[in-house]
């Protein structure tokens, strides 16, 4: 998190930077790197100091643009085995008026012209303002087709270049060393990130008194909404970071009214029968370190019971709340732990408590709109797919249908004045 001091400087830089200040910020961040350094944070001060590097050489360059008016965007990768990093640098009134840099995770597979392409087109999504020209450190894939894409967004002619020599090629480097910048310290972050973890997990194996390190551990939290929607959700955090790819829900079969005692057992009774079928993917066909559940000393007891008769050995703690539904304590059925002992423990419990309810609720959520939707506009007569369609497309949702006017009903396409009345009609037994 940062703190208000910092995000005070953060913003004084900015303007700084964008005023032409380029001085001014270089003394700014010399004052935080000597800082830091006195103050042995050395990694810190090292961001800071190739930052200063960069801000220079970008400043060295901006001179050879300051008599021109050009409209350019400098675009470069820069790429290890597993993501990319871009980097791109504003020309506008012939001044460099701003870098960005972004990481791509999760790209590294990719060709550079197939990465460079994916982010012009994201890029360029969320940054509606494209330059005349764009210049890359190499040649994009399917060309034709993106500079018949960025004009249309422009509205006239944009040029894209690939500089060999001269002081765009300079430019260039400078943001292809800025990208590189960028992606070693995504990967100093996530290194320091997954440390941290790590040593989270190995407090967790020390204080619950587990056999093994906790390095995959399932937690299990169950929604409904009465009888209607009863939903279980098993997240998964692997070394101590959520995996989402491994989550799962379950939908319940067998438990038909609201009981959270049975819906669980249901719901680790399948997702351990699975296992003991010889389950082929990797979240059902490998077992856990650790389970967590969302309860008490009931819902330990609960599990623990399905466990045992499955013949399947893994440890269960609860994760109990206090009265403001706060992550309190874990309990085993035999013994609790006061989660305020060790705030490392309590902020990591409060992240798998957290993020088992968030699933949960959220797909209950997607469970009663689709009820909703269907009862209300499925069964209206003289409604079928196409003109539902288009009514959801016009008014957003049944509830903004209600508040249309006949009138306004009636022009949608398919509808007309007289099918208009029979929905607004229908619309007027049904409560939003």
């Amino acid at each position: 998190n940062v703190s208000r001091e910092e995000y005070d400087e953060i913003a004084k830089n900015a303007v700084a930077f964008l005023d032409g200040r380029h001085d001014d910020v270089i003394n700014m961040l010399e004052i935080e790197m000597n800082r830091l350094s006195e103050q042995m944070k050395f990694e810190k001060a090292a961001v800071i100091r190739d930052r200063i590097k960069s801000i220079k050489e970008l400043y060295k360059k901006q001179s050879v643009y300051s008599t021109k008016m050009d409209e350019r965007d400098i675009i470069a990768l820069y790429a290890d085995d597993w993501h990319y990093a871009a980097s791109v640098l504003a020309i506008r009134g012939g001044r460099l008026i701003g870098k960005r840099a972004f990481v791509l995770e999760g790209m590294g597979a990719e060709s550079p012209s197939e990465a460079i392409v994916s982010f012009i087109i994201q890029y360029y999504e969320a940054n509606p303002e494209i330059p005349k020209e764009i210049a890359f450190q190499f040649e994009p894939e399917s060309k034709a087709a993106l500079v018949e894409l960025l004009s249309k967004k422009r509205g006239n002619r944009v040029t894209l270049i690939v500089p060999q020599r001269g002081a765009k090629a300079e430019l260039i480097d400078i943001a292809e060393q800025n990208a590189k910048e960028e992606l070693e310290l995504y990967q100093r972050n996530v290194l320091a990130t997954q440390a941290k973890s790590i040593e989270v997990i190995k407090k967790l194996q020390e204080t619950l008194k587990l056999e093994n390190m906790p390095k995959t551990i399932e937690a299990y939290d169950i929604s409904n909404t009465g009888n209607t929607e009863i939903v279980a959700y098993m997240v998964v955090f692997r070394n101590g970071q959520a995996d989402k790819q491994s989550y799962r829900r379950f939908k319940m079969k067998v438990i038909t009214e609201q009981n959270d005692y049975g819906s669980m057992q249901e719901t680790l009774l399948r997702r351990f029968n699975r296992y003991l079928a010889g389950a082929k993917d990797k979240v059902f066909g490998e077992l856990p370190d650790l389970v967590l559940v969302d309860g008490g000393a009931q819902h330990v007891s609960a599990v623990k019971g399905v466990m045992t008769d499955l013949g399947i050995d893994v440890p269960v703690w609860g994760m109990a709340k206090d009265d403001r539904h706060r992550s309190h304590r874990l309990v085993n059925g035999i013994t609790g732990i006061e989660l305020s002992r060790d705030n490392d423990i309590l902020r990591f419990i409060a992240s798998v408590q957290n993020e088992a309810h968030r699933y949960a609720l959220q797909y209950n959520k997607n469970l009663r709109k689709k009820r909703i939707q269907k009862s209300v506009l499925d069964d209206f007569e003289g409604v079928g797919p196409v003109r539902k369609k288009e009514l959801i497309k016009t008014f957003g949702s049944a509830k903004g249908l209600k508040e249309a006017s006949v009138e306004d009903i009636a022009k949608v396409k398919g509808i007309g004045i007289q099918l208009a009345e029979k929905i607004k009609n229908q619309l007027e037994n049904w409560k939003s």
